[in-house]
């Protein structure tokens, strides 16, 4: 147990050192982001931030659940290895891969902040918008369309990025009040609404981290700024601790159609119960790792395929490839096997028949191709986002808002490090039409005065 921690400690040390890089060359050239790979680091933090806590001595395993499931030192061990190096090679493909695109793609040194463009009437346009995709998606939830509910299911990301743009716009105007409430708007408005409507946290979780890595690449690294971030990370998994708590009292309401003021009278009772994070406490430490540690999954997966050799040898790559095509267009296109089937078919873990489970990025890497399949994953994926990302920031500072939304949205639908990569391709070709078919609108609808733009 004593070497799984030193390699863990390894781990840990390659986490923060690939951070920091990656994080430092974002700023140095943040005219040229518009910090997708900052959000990815976020998320994939997030996901996988319950690996952490084996490297504590003290942390032990009593939890019925957690010991169920597989839970242990050596598994954890081997997949903090894989999520490591994932991480450390999308890092080298997002800062090389990153700098070769931009020495091939022609980019000219210009005036960026066109003051001239109207930001805010953008903002307005899709923050409406995202607003009422996210409650049409429970009314055509009911309706039997993979592709109908996909589309309203971009709700969240549209209202996301529709505050990016508010936040860049105040930023530009020097509105630090309207930068300030647009951020604090994001950081409790989308918690609080999916818990109360879905009974779901994560969802806003990766909205709020939508915002800020859009929001902290524009920001210059410093000594405080690490002190700040442990104070949010504290405050997150206090948050988060609470939430976990309370969360089966909220779901027994939400789930069963309670109205909205017993909704709220339950989240408010829960306040006042919150619960401050102890770093000592291995009830919340078990919490943490119940609930944000993917690595154990990659661990058993690696475990299970080393005895039985079966690996997927590019299978869920190829219905990846098929899923953006609409099941609207192609009837008879093959089922695309997702949630438990295919956890259980390459890690060798059962779960129960309502449980839903996802691969994410590292498991489905590995499962394909083992560690080069990780390595070789980690490398393309942070070239092709950083490639989007760049793109993005192109239209973002030459004040061209509607091509920068085609390109920073389905940019943001593909970071979903927690499912499998089909349903990542699938949600960005989604996003993609969507915001054509709503940048189309815009100049159905506009005067012809404010259509007539750099935006064609």
């Amino acid at each position: 147990m004593q070497n799984d921690r030193i390699i863990m400690i390894l781990c840990a040390c390659a986490w923060l050192i690939s951070t920091y890089f990656l994080i430092r060359y974002l700023q140095r050239y943040n005219f040229l982001t518009v910090g997708l790979p900052m959000i990815f680091l976020l998320i994939f933090f997030l996901n996988n931030c319950g690996g952490f806590v084996y490297i504590l001595p003290w942390y032990t395993l009593t939890k019925s659940s957690l010991l169920q499931g597989g839970n242990s030192f050596i598994v954890n061990q081997l997949g903090f290895v894989q999520t490591t190096c994932f991480l450390v090679t999308f890092t080298i493909g997002s800062i090389f891969g990153g700098s070769w695109l931009r020495r091939n793609i022609p980019f000219k040194k210009r005036e960026y902040y066109a003051k001239f463009v109207n930001y805010s009437l953008y903002h307005r346009l899709y923050l409406y918008v995202g607003i009422a995709f996210y409650f049409l998606y429970f009314v055509f939830k009911t309706i039997n369309l993979a592709s109908v509910s996909s589309l309203f299911a971009q709700g969240l990301p549209l209202c996301a990025a529709a505050i990016c743009i508010g936040c860049f716009d105040a930023q530009i105007a020097g509105d630090k009040r309207r930068y300030f409430c647009l951020l604090l708007l994001a950081s409790t408005v989308f918690p609080i609404l999916t818990l109360v409507v879905q009974g779901f946290i994560s969802y806003a979780s990766s909205a709020v981290s939508y915002v800020w890595g859009f929001v902290l690449v524009r920001q210059r690294l410093k000594w405080r700024h690490f002190f700040i971030f442990i104070a949010v990370l504290y405050l997150t998994l206090s948050i988060y601790v609470s939430y976990m708590q309370i969360r089966d009292n909220v779901r027994d309401i939400v789930w069963s159609g309670g109205d909205y003021s017993s909704r709220f009278d339950v989240f408010g009772k829960s306040l006042q119960s919150i619960q401050l994070f102890d770093i000592f406490n291995n009830d919340h430490l078990q919490l943490i790792d119940l609930r944000l540690n993917l690595n154990i999954l990659v661990g058993q997966t690696v475990q299970y395929l080393d005895q039985t050799n079966k690996y997927a040898n590019g299978e869920t790559l190829y219905t990846a490839i098929l899923a953006p095509i609409p099941r609207l267009l192609w009837p008879e296109k093959p089922t695309i096997a997702g949630g438990s089937e295919l956890v259980t078919r390459y890690s060798g873990r059962t779960f129960q028949p309502n449980v839903s489970v996802a691969m994410g990025y590292v498991m489905e890497m590995y499962a394909n191709f083992g560690t080069i399949g990780v390595l070789i994953g980690g490398y393309v994926f942070g070239m092709i986002l950083r490639l989007i990302d760049i793109v993005a920031s192109e239209h973002l500072f030459r004040g061209e808002l509607l091509l920068f939304f085609t390109w920073f949205l389905p940019g943001l639908t593909i970071i979903q490090p927690e499912r499998i990569i089909a349903v990542a391709i699938g949600g960005s070709a989604i996003s993609f039409v969507l915001v054509k078919v709503i940048n189309y609108t815009h100049f159905l609808f506009m005067p012809n005065s404010q259509s007539r733009s750099r935006n064609t």
